[in-house]
């Protein structure tokens, strides 16, 4: 539910009536701008997580496990090497709201990295 606003037509209304504030203020503070570049808009992540409550941050940490660990098959080494680094930077401020997920994204991403490196042996 954490990407609802951004990725269907869902409208805040919405999530309020049938949510409440709290729901509805956490889902915000996850939601991307897609009017923003792709660059502005994990620039904008990394601030928004800094100062994000501990619900907001177990969420990001966990869709981020989630994504790392389900990188799709068609994105390049590079691509996926500039996307970790990403997801690292913006994880790693969360790594304080649950040791055992952190290390389950630690594992997700040292696997992913292995696997970058293994595929660009073959080439």
């Amino acid at each position: 539910m954490h990407d609802i606003l951004e990725d269907t037509p869902t409208k805040a209304e919405a999530l309020l009536k049938q949510f409440g504030i709290r729901v509805l203020e956490m889902v915000q503070a996850l939601t991307d701008d897609k009017s923003l570049s792709l660059e502005e808009r994990r620039k904008q992540q990394v601030n928004t997580v800094q100062s994000a409550s501990d619900e907001v941050k177990l969420i990001k940490l966990a869709d981020h496990c989630s994504n790392i660990a389900n990188i799709p098959e068609g994105w390049s080494n590079e691509r996926i090497s500039e996307y970790l680094n990403w997801s690292y930077q913006v994880s790693s401020l969360c790594f304080s709201v649950s040791n055992p997920l952190a290390d389950i994204y630690m594992q997700h991403r040292q696997k992913a990295l292995i696997d970058i490196k293994m595929e660009g042996s073959h080439e």
